[in-house]
């Protein structure tokens, strides 16, 4: 999950753990160096400040609520959310001489 952090925010990510694994991560999501499981060490790498953030970064989560937003505005331009009539609730509503039923 480190891994993701560090691509989705576009910056180095360093990870000390007391009790797992310590790493350095690139912005691109590689792992430039991780200490072992439980393993004590120092780690040494050189990282450098991003002066720019991603979309994500900026805006949090405006593309995903736009694209609800957009789903839902669809559903609704095809009737298919909260429209009573025209949705048939069962056999009766559709009509009998449309629904044929044969008894075995």
């Amino acid at each position: 999950m480190v891994v993701f952090r560090a691509v989705e925010n576009n910056a180095y990510l360093v990870r000390a753990a007391n009790t797992g694994i310590s790493a350095v991560v690139h912005p691109t999501g590689r792992v430039l160096v991780a200490s072992d499981l439980f393993g004590e060490g120092i780690l040494v790498e050189t990282i450098r400040t991003r002066p720019r953030g991603t979309f994500y970064t900026r805006y949090g989560d405006v593309f995903a609520w736009l694209n609800v937003l957009g789903g839902v505005s669809a559903m609704m331009a095809r009737g298919c959310v909260g429209r009573e009539k025209g949705i048939p609730r069962s056999a009766e509503d559709i009509g009998k001489d449309k629904v044929s039923v044969h008894a075995a």
